[in-house]
């Protein structure tokens, strides 16, 4: 996945500095679309797909700290303190 976003900022940096040497300005503001949506479009992709990764590595977690007895006794919700000696802490996503 990481390759096709480095695939697709190539292609838009291509659109865009093709976009610099054509004469008129609709071919430039249709460059520069194409050139954002190569770039873009790849990387929401990845980040969408890595997301989905970490929430299934999450339920994962929490099934095994569940299936160990625990019941998910002693799971800090994620923050920006220290964590308490008690347990494990649960990992926290940037949408949490």
């Amino acid at each position: 996945m990481r390759l096709l976003v480095f695939i697709g900022s190539i292609i838009g940096a291509i659109f865009l500095l093709t976009a610099f040497f054509v004469d008129s300005s609709h071919q430039q503001a249709a460059l520069a679309a194409m050139a954002c949506a190569s770039v873009l479009i790849p990387y929401v992709l990845f980040r969408l797909h890595s997301i989905a990764v970490e929430h299934d590595q999450l339920d994962q977690i929490l099934q095994l700290v569940r299936k160990s007895g625990s019941q998910g006794e002693g799971l800090a919700q994620g923050g920006d303190g220290a964590p308490e000696a008690s347990g494990p802490v649960a990992p926290r996503s940037w949408m949490s």
